[in-house]
């Protein structure tokens, strides 16, 4: 991971207190920050300007956030990561998830929180993923197999991200929004392993069939077991996918 001196933040919101608070924040982190007032700006700045993060409001004018997060994805789905701040959306997080955002902070925000987020997510996977939360415990166990994690499974039940997987089921889990789980998935065709092992946190929960897919939980991963993170991160590695968490399976 890079030092924070190296990092560069391109930060995106037509209200321009806001825009100001974060890049005072960011810059006495120790960041590099650019500033933008549209997703159209944005994406003129990033012509020029290899940021490794982006944070944008969503609802702008000259460009919402969705218009700049479809340029940078259409680009390369792993860098910049893009992060979405916003106090009101018209979009669910599991549509957002699956269109490539790679987080989601709520205002009013904490910039701390959004420090230790961004230089997490400046990781490389292996490492983001051998951290323990031993002070966090799951609530619930999930154990299931699928065919293949391939992204052209056609797994009914089934779908892995870039950050985490879709998990269909038609029972009403007891599980709520950044609640933990112990999962343990079995893959018929072993590969890259025969189980992935670890923890996630519940990014969204859908109780109902909607027009982003059946009934399920999308599971960002927070760690993963030593018998698993290498064969597994390595099959990572070498997978494009646009979908942080999917929607669904289809």
């Amino acid at each position: 991971m890079s030092p924070i001196s190296q990092i560069k933040i391109l930060i995106v919101d037509d209200e321009e207190d806001i825009l100001e608070i974060l890049e005072n924040a960011f810059q006495m982190f120790g960041f590099q920050v650019k500033t933008a007032l549209s997703g159209n700006k944005a994406i003129e700045i990033l012509k020029s300007y290899p940021a490794d993060t982006v944070i944008s409001d969503i609802r702008m004018p000259d460009g919402d956030g969705l218009v700049l997060l479809d340029y940078i994805k259409s680009k390369n789905v792993h860098s910049p990561t893009v992060f979405f701040l916003s106090g009101f959306t018209d979009h669910p997080q599991d549509k957002l998830f699956h269109l490539g955002i790679d987080g989601f902070f709520s205002k009013p925000f904490n910039a701390s929180e959004i420090r230790t987020t961004l230089e997490k997510s400046q990781k490389e996977t292996k490492n983001r993923w051998i951290e323990k939360h031993v002070h966090l415990e799951p609530v619930l166990d999930l154990e299931f197999s699928v065919d293949s994690l391939s992204p052209q499974s056609k797994d009914p039940n089934f779908q892995m991200g870039r950050g985490g997987f879709f998990f269909a089921t038609e029972q009403t889990l007891p599980l709520s929004p950044l609640d933990l789980i112990r999962f343990q998935i079995t893959i018929l065709d072993k590969r890259p392993c025969s189980k992935i092992i670890g923890v996630g946190q519940v990014r969204w929960t859908r109780t109902e069939p909607s027009s982003m897919g059946p009934k399920g939980v999308g599971i960002e991963i927070y760690n993963l077991d030593s018998s698993c993170i290498e064969d597994f991160c390595q099959w990572h590695s070498n997978i494009d996918i646009r979908p942080y968490i999917p929607s669904s399976t289809i």
